[in-house]
């Protein structure tokens, strides 16, 4: 039985993906020679990590890397913090909360971006971890979690709308829920075959 969800921030409980995915295609057709259409593509499937994280898996060791990630961050920023919540984000936290379900955040936006959000929307978690130096979404979050509250891994679940996150929680032995969005039902269950998948974070109540 699972005592804690998890939950994935960009995409999933925040609609901040459109504008993101926007801008990570200005900053990768400026620095590397790459239409549109590619650059969406290859930001979309490496999503669920840090940015910088994503570039270096698509240009491994260029030496534009470093600049194209710094401008990126800088111009993320631009609205994101008056981006919606999407409207069944505090309901289910709600709904968890009544059943008595810990609610954590993990996600690969930085940490100090995660929190003044959390602030500016009055979101109220139980814990929200964001990226730091070698501390990011996946094994060390879900460690620290798994730590913090003494739990076994079975009583973990992620939620989470991108295939890094399917990843990360199937690799270090937690449930994985999807949350179609950037990538279709068809994708996730092609990915992790008979994983589950949500259209909307209400779909929750009849699995927990």
């Amino acid at each position: 039985m699972y005592k804690i969800c998890v939950f994935d921030f960009d995409g999933t409980i925040v609609d901040t993906m459109p504008n993101l995915t926007k801008t990570a295609v200005e900053v990768l057709t400026k620095y590397y020679s790459v239409l549109d259409k590619e650059a969406e593509e290859g930001f979309i499937n490496t999503s669920g990590i840090p940015f910088f994280q994503q570039i270096e898996l698509l240009f491994p060791d260029d030496p534009r890397n470093k600049e194209a990630s710094e401008e990126y961050e800088r111009e993320k920023l631009k609205g994101f913090f008056e981006e919606s919540v999407f409207p069944d984000t505090q309901e289910i936290f709600s709904y968890l909360k009544r059943k008595n379900y810990l609610i954590t955040l993990s996600s690969s936006n930085f940490q100090e971006v995660v929190d003044k959000y959390l602030k500016i929307k009055g979101i109220k978690v139980d814990l929200a971890l964001g990226a730091k130096e070698n501390f990011y979404k996946g094994e060390d979050h879900f460690n620290f979690i798994k730590d913090k509250y003494n739990l076994r891994k079975e009583e973990m679940v992620f939620v989470g709308d991108s295939l890094k996150d399917g990843e990360r929680a199937i690799d270090f032995g937690v449930d994985f829920i999807g949350k179609r969005g950037i990538f279709s039902v068809e994708a996730f269950n092609q990915r992790f075959p008979g994983v589950k998948v949500i259209n909307e974070l209400l779909e929750l109540k009849e699995m927990l």
